[in-house]
């Protein structure tokens, strides 16, 4: 489990055509930063476009199918950060889903629909945000969910530094 300092990094997973992108190349690090932690203070608010996103699923539990490209990982960072709140990115073929957690997980394993279709690999789990402060640390229940879907690796975006980390199902491969 590395942290990933370059801009983009994208890797493409052959079962979705879905594209693994850890960072926008238009914000930096620190930027992206001083934003949430305004954002979590409540000194700032979020952009149009992503108020809208928070709008579609106000609720904890709660999940959208939106166009392909709607949301972005740091999107999810942004979002959480307003509501002190996990939020996930999944995708299908032709599709985003953005998931409202709570403030301690994503539990997409109640959600009976959701979960079979990642279980049967046509929603895959690309990202999901974290309150991490410093070093990003997946939990076992983040790899655990991961075996249960037989997905092998994912992002975790932190919602206080915007610092984002692929972490796998396997402890041992990170």
């Amino acid at each position: 489990m590395e942290e990933k300092k370059s801009f983009v990094r994208s890797n493409t997973d052959n079962n979705t055509g879905s594209q693994f992108v850890l960072q926008s190349p238009l914000e930096s690090s620190h930027s992206i930063k001083v934003s949430l932690e305004a954002i979590s203070r409540g000194e700032a608010g979020l952009n149009a476009r992503r108020e809208s996103l928070l709008r579609r699923v106000p609720n904890s539990y709660e999940w959208v199918i939106l166009p392909k490209g709607s949301v972005e990982i740091v999107d999810l960072a942004y979002i959480s950060a307003a509501v002190n709140h996990e939020f996930a990115l999944l995708h299908t073929k032709n599709h985003d889903i953005l998931y409202h957690g709570d403030s301690m997980e994503c539990p997409m394993e109640n959600d009976d629909l959701l979960f079979e279709m990642m279980a049967e690999q046509k929603v895959i789990l690309i990202a999901h945000s974290h309150p991490d402060i410093g070093t990003i640390v997946p939990s076992d229940g983040d790899r655990r969910f991961l075996r249960s879907i037989n997905q092998e690796k994912s992002i975790i975006i932190s919602w206080i530094t915007g610092k984002q980390i692929e972490f796998y199902a396997d402890r041992f491969k990170s």
